[in-house]
């Protein structure tokens, strides 16, 4: 859910998100891309942030500027699974095939459910 996914973000940041994704469903990536930048810019803290604005870079084809991003996102919290994934598919875009594989084997790594 969305406001989950937000909570903890400065109110301002929470309404950039928030417009940006419904921009995205609505098929306004343009306009959902500046919104995403201009939360990253206000508080550049905001892994959440971090992760949306470069997933939406990623998506741009905008890869070198989605690496950088998603990069952010995990030195600001290393627990996001998906800026890992988003990141290796970003490496395998670059045709840089093997920095992706220990991203998935880390995601998938903190992903697996009970023993072994």
């Amino acid at each position: 859910d969305l406001a989950e996914a937000v909570a903890g973000e400065s109110p301002q940041v929470d309404v950039l998100l928030a417009y940006a994704r419904i921009e995205q469903f609505r098929g306004q990536a343009e306009s959902a891309r500046a919104r995403l930048r201009q939360a990253t810019q206000i508080d550049g803290k905001s892994a959440l942030a971090r992760l949306l604005y470069g997933d939406a870079l990623l998506k741009a084809g905008k890869l070198d500027a989605a690496s950088v991003e998603l990069d952010l996102a995990l030195e600001l919290d290393k627990s996001l699974v998906l800026a890992r994934f988003a990141l290796a598919q970003v490496r395998i875009g670059q045709g840089r095939h093997k920095d992706a594989l220990p991203l998935l084997e880390e995601a998938i790594k903190t992903l697996k459910i009970g023993p072994g």
